[in-house]
């Protein structure tokens, strides 16, 4: 897994970013700037930043 910030996109604006790091997802909401971080999976981490973003703490 690498550190670089992967933007997470809707509708054409950034909606968020994640980056993944030692086996942890970090996702930054663009809203207000507020993360949160869960243990990443071995699949999509996009779609779980994605579904992260829309929680009550994002917005």
């Amino acid at each position: 897994m690498n550190n670089q910030r992967i933007d997470v996109m809707k509708d054409g604006k950034r909606i968020g970013w994640y980056r993944v790091d030692k086996g942890l997802i970090i996702v930054t909401s663009a809203k207000n700037a507020r993360s949160k971080t869960i243990r990443a999976s071995t699949g999509d981490n996009e779609g779980l930043a994605r579904l992260m973003l829309h929680e009550p703490w994002a917005s």
